[in-house]
């Protein structure tokens, strides 16, 4: 399987029928499609449209998910996704790119160096906790982006057993995404009693699907 695909409707190169079809080939049973989303994108409906015309089409050959990836933009863990379309979407994954402050604004060059480091690991911190106690969100993507940094290495224990209890209770997955963000956990962080693990490669394009396959296929949720 393969949980964290991006089409030419975002940001990756390939369609989402040759992505399917790659997936097919590959052998997996399962696929889904997180094209990253605004509330006001204007494709989105032709997106879920397509992604459900490919599960009728190959619904003998392989399970195909509609999912979004939306970017957590304030400190209360609200999403830039429009919920009008929650019902039509499987998954909705939340992520952070970058760390936001309030009123849909983030930390950057220009403003990082007013704040101390642990306001910084502070405003992740919140923002990502409350975004799992968001009804609208499912999955936590690479949650530990930001979180492994060199300036949260001395919280990043207590941190991730702490996200992973937050995950637990609020019955959201949180992904264990092969390309990126695992450093700051051990393998057997994954190895909990009811914790959900959302296994995704981030794949931007059919040759990524290719590559990330070996990664993939050597993976086994009994034991990760």
């Amino acid at each position: 399987m393969d949980n964290h695909l991006h089409t030419r409707f975002s940001d990756g190169k390939d369609s989402p029928r040759d992505m399917t079809l790659t997936g097919i080939a590959l052998g997996y049973k399962q696929i889904t499609f997180t094209d990253h989303v605004r509330r006001n994108s204007d494709w989105l409906e032709s997106y879920i449209s397509e992604i459900h015309e490919l599960k009728k089409e190959f619904k003998d050959s392989i399970m195909i998910n509609c999912g979004v990836e939306a970017k957590i933009i304030n400190l209360n863990g609200d999403i830039d996704f429009d919920n009008y379309y929650r019902q039509q979407i499987d998954f909705v994954l939340a992520s952070i790119h970058r760390i936001p402050v309030g009123n849909e604004e983030y930390i950057n060059s220009d403003n990082a160096i007013f704040l101390n480091k642990n306001e910084i690991f502070e405003y992740m911190k919140k923002a990502t906790f409350n975004a799992l106690e968001n009804p609208c969100v499912d999955i936590l993507a690479h949650p530990f982006q930001l979180g492994a940094k060199e300036q949260y290495k001395k919280k990043s224990s207590e941190y991730c057993c702490q996200l992973r209890c937050s995950a637990i209770n609020h019955k959201k997955h949180i992904e264990f995404n092969i390309g990126k963000y695992n450093e700051c956990v051990q393998q057997n962080y994954w190895r909990f009693p009811d914790f959900k693990v959302w296994l995704g490669s981030d794949s931007h394009s059919i040759d990524d699907m290719i590559k990330n396959s070996v990664v993939l296929k050597k993976i086994d949720f009994k034991e990760v």
